[in-house]
């Protein structure tokens, strides 16, 4: 049963990703003051709505996922991208930013889905992945 559900949740992880990469990684003019590495990760805030990725699957298309056992796949939906340069990213983001599961995003654990946050930390060129830093709720969703 675990096996099927990490078959199950790395499958849909590698579709979501092979839609999403993002498209945005520039290198900055100069030395970054923030300790970017070009074309690896740059420092960001990025502003949208925060979801579960196994939750959206399991409404859209029945994956066998239980949240409540596996824990939350954290991603958000981004509005708003800027790098720590104040540089404006947001056209060329792509539309789903997924959270690291390490201790930054345990930070994640208490806000509602549909939440409209501000994540700030590294966002990394070879996926969309923000390795989370910083949590700032913008609004709660009931």
């Amino acid at each position: 049963m675990l096996h099927r559900l990490i078959s199950t949740s790395a499958i849909a992880l590698a579709f979501l990703l092979a839609f999403v990469i993002p498209s945005f990684a520039e290198d900055h003019e100069g030395p970054c003051p923030h300790a970017c590495q070009k074309g690896r990760f740059e420092m960001s805030h990025v502003t949208g709505t925060v979801l579960c990725v196994n939750c959206f699957l399991r409404e859209m298309a029945g994956a066998n996922v239980d949240c409540a056992k596996a824990g939350h796949l954290w991603a958000i939906s981004p509005t708003k991208v800027e790098s720590y340069c104040a540089e404006d990213k947001t056209a060329a983001s792509p539309k789903l930013i997924f959270c690291l599961q390490n201790d930054g995003a345990k930070s994640l654990g208490d806000i509602k889905l549909g939440a409209t946050v501000t994540l700030s930390g590294k966002l990394y060129f070879a996926a969309p992945m923000l390795d989370v830093e910083e949590v700032k709720i913008m609004e709660k969703s009931e």
